[in-house]
């Protein structure tokens, strides 16, 4: 059963959709008029030339025999479970976001940077402030959360926009794996639904389990940058057939994910330089005007050369020091080597010697995991945050496009396994019976286990309002967050030790950016990490002292100053 056209159609609407969001978003913003009126007429403008040459220039699937040959009945069934699976627990919780259980958390980044540089830029019409938290790295995600703040003026539009990438995701790794595995679409769909809910099954060695938690989260960037990077590989293996079909969408995924995390780069950059070596000869002057496409999504490089004089801040060389690659020599690192990078290693080596063994069917895999393992390990952060003379944590959430390659790879290795094996009717009859029987009983035993993720949790709305879940505050407010949101407009904030998505009102008339003095200092003395500090943040003591400066509101966590 193939599902082929649809997911391209799908896959080819949102690519460009979100190229264009932040295509014109990074463009605007450079140019300080980021404003809705612009932002509206550069996206239908970029969607009007970009779509129609997309629609043309990739193809449909060619039929061919699915491995394994599953019958029509049984391949339905799987393709039945995996949406039943994908629709009532990843997607229908995460649109009702935060009204439901993909809600009852949020991250910190979320509210450190993701939300405040998309505020801002909505607010400020500018991508310069260079004061505000991380504002040296990319802003493709944010400017997807600024035009949702665009269309509603409110938060109403995260969760549906989350949705979308949400199935941005689903179609990037579907093609993806239709152009690798060529698996039954059915089962490709079944498998693609066990990987994201993987961690309900077993934990020892699950190397997807990251997905299980990261599929919910609102905030946070990691799955929009594995979309993009299938979407890249994808439009990669389209180009090696047809260099014609391909190398639109190739550019344009390039884009979309530079924009997104400067980690994208070291993926990208080595596909870059396999097309050029491969089709320069020929086509030198069409990849040149392809990699134009890449401008809007390395504007934040252009910028923080102008205003930095650098291609990044001064934490990113510290934070640099933090990835496996950078703990190589380190014998902490090796003492205490988890066995999952090990067993994402040994599926690495495995492919590059099958692509000794089988050039045809391997080739490719084997140079795009190792091209997509050593980003991984060079990215920051990946291994330690903070001491590195301890045991390394691995963070997979900087390597999502390397796991769900690896189960591509793994399943593709399966298939053609499968395929030497040459099945009798009757082992083929059993095998898809066997297959239709497992996929009943798992998604039977996930929709009654995980029934809870169906249910509305209204008392979750307050991580839209709040950072404490009960209230702390006094003098009828819920916490000294509510006292800035309620008495402070068109006004400069500070926060400390808290999140400054919170110090905005319900218009986003106040700014957290640092380029001038505070009218409010807004902090907390809460001990949010456990690590034992319960004290008022140290830049708060300084303003305490300064006579310009008086305390308005205090409570047990917090404590509001506000400029006389």
């Amino acid at each position: 059963m193939s599902f082929d056209k649809y997911f391209l159609r799908l896959f080819q609407i949102l690519l460009v959709l979100l190229f264009a969001i932040s295509a014109s978003g990074a463009i605007l913003g450079f140019a300080g008029i980021y404003h809705p009126l612009n932002e509206y007429i550069a996206v239908i403008l970029i969607i009007a030339a970009v779509l129609p040459f997309v629609w043309k220039q990739s193809h449909i699937f060619k039929e061919h025999t699915s491995r394994p040959a599953l019958p029509r009945w049984s391949s339905v069934l799987l393709a039945l479970c995996g949406a039943v699976i994908l629709l009532a627990l990843v997607f229908y919780p995460l649109v009702r976001w935060p009204l439901s259980h993909a809600g009852d958390w949020f991250p910190w980044d979320a509210g450190a940077y993701h939300f405040p540089k998309a505020v801002e830029l909505y607010r400020s019409a500018s991508i310069w402030d260079m004061s505000i938290a991380y504002a040296d790295y990319p802003f493709g995600y944010e400017s997807l959360l600024s035009f949702a703040l665009l269309l509603s003026g409110d938060l109403s539009l995260f969760a549906p926009l989350h949705g979308l990438l949400l199935l941005f995701f689903i179609c990037s790794f579907w093609l993806l794996g239709r152009k690798m595995t060529r698996l039954d679409g059915g089962l490709l769909l079944f498998l693609m639904a066990m990987l994201l809910m993987s961690d309900h099954f077993f934990q020892f060695l699950n190397l997807w389990r990251v997905f299980t938690l990261d599929v919910y989260t609102v905030g946070k960037n990691d799955l929009l940058l594995a979309s993009s990077l299938l979407a890249a590989l994808y439009y990669f293996y389209e180009t090696q057939t047809s260099y014609k079909k391909g190398i639109l969408g190739f550019a344009l995924a390039s884009g979309l994910a530079a924009s997104i995390k400067p980690n994208a780069l070291y993926v990208l950059f080595p596909l870059w330089l396999f097309l050029f070596i491969r089709f320069y000869k020929r086509h030198l002057a069409s990849l040149v005007a392809y990699a134009l496409l890449l401008i809007p999504g390395l504007l934040w490089l252009v910028r923080n050369f102008i205003a930095l004089g650098s291609y990044a801040g001064a934490d990113a060389s510290r934070l640099a020091s933090w990835s496996i690659a950078a703990n190589l020599n380190n014998p902490y690192f090796y003492q205490h080597i988890p066995k999952n990078l090990l067993l994402a290693a040994a599926v690495v080596l495995l492919e590059i010697v099958l692509a000794f063994v089988n050039r045809k069917e391997h080739y490719w895999n084997a140079i795009l995991s190792l091209v997509l393992l050593v980003a991984f390990i060079s990215t920051p952060v990946t291994a330690y945050f903070g001491d590195t003379q301890t045991a390394p944590s691995i963070n997979w959430r900087f390597g999502e496009a390397l796991l769900l390659f690896l189960a591509l790879l793994l399943w593709n290795d399966m298939a053609l396994l499968l395929e030497k094996i040459k099945l009798t009717q009757t082992g083929s009859r059993v095998m898809s019976i066997g297959f239709s029987i497992a996929a009943l009983l798992l998604t039977g035993w996930l929709l009654v286990d995980q029934r809870a993720m169906l249910q509305g949790v209204p008392e979750n709305a307050f991580i839209l309002h709040d950072q404490f879940r009960e209230k702390v505050g006094v003098a009828g407010y819920y916490s000294a967050y509510d006292y800035v949101q309620r008495n402070a407009q068109d006004a400069v904030v500070w926060v400390e030790n808290g999140l400054p998505f919170y110090a905005y009102d319900p218009a986003f008339s106040n700014t957290t950016s640092r380029r001038s003095l505070p009218d409010y200092v807004l902090g907390f003395s809460t001990d949010w990490f456990g690590d034992g500090s319960s004290a008022i943040p140290r830049l708060v003591e300084q303003f305490l002292a300064d006579p310009l400066y008086r305390v308005v509101y205090q409570d047990s966590q917090g404590i509001v100053l506000h400029r006389q």
